[in-house]
């Protein structure tokens, strides 16, 4: 295959003599319009002429190009969809350690509060229990590095007439302001809670 320099000088010695009627055009006269018009005409075949060769180098580079990105994706295929089941699996359990603290925390309340109403009739004093359950960390700390996990509220937007009228359009960004916020029961709107990992290797 011929090299771009090379294709490049070929192309200049084939226009040579185009080249000096390129500029400084002036048409005064019927037969300097002629002239003038076939510099036009031979300049786009030169330029359809350079394009064409261009095409011609280029074509095995991207042909290599697409098999080398074809390679790589079939390649990163199964790490992608691997890391996706990961992540599924992750947000499950968490999901689960977090219903499971939110039920014990709920539950010491109770008892905390029924504590303070049998207070009331003796006088005592119910201390401030300490919380035996916390939701899951932000940040894990794996054997190979640190992953936190950020939370994210996937909107889906099931009936647009039931959704309240200060969310009105519906807007997404507004809806899932109000999701962060803690209000996740919106009518016409179904949120969906999920963590996204993100990952740091220990240096």
């Amino acid at each position: 295959m011929q090299d771009p320099e090379s294709a490049i000088e070929v192309l200049k010695n084939k226009d040579a003599q185009l080249m000096p009627y390129l500029s400084n055009i002036q048409i005064t006269n019927r037969e300097q319009q002629k002239n003038y018009e076939d510099v036009l005409i031979d300049a786009r075949q030169s330029i359809q002429r350079a394009e064409a060769t261009r095409k011609e180098l280029v074509e095995p580079l991207r042909l290599t190009e697409q098999r080398i990105n074809s390679m790589f994706k079939q390649y990163t295929a199964p790490l992608v969809e691997g890391c996706n089941s990961i992540i599924k699996v992750l947000n499950h359990w968490r999901k689960e350690q977090s219903d499971i603290s939110e039920a014990k925390l709920l539950t010491e309340a109770e008892e905390y509060w029924k504590r303070v109403q049998e207070a009331k009739e003796t006088g005592e004093v119910v201390p401030l229990p300490e919380l035996n359950s916390s939701p899951p960390p932000k940040t894990s700390h794996a054997n190979m590095g640190m992953v936190s996990y950020r939370e994210v509220f996937e909107i889906q937007i099931v009936d647009p007439l039931l959704v309240p009228r200060d969310l009105c359009d519906p807007v997404l960004s507004k809806i899932r302001k109000r999701a962060e916020s803690g209000i996740v029961d919106i009518p016409g709107v179904i949120v969906t809670k999920k963590f996204v990992p993100y990952t740091r290797l220990y240096k």
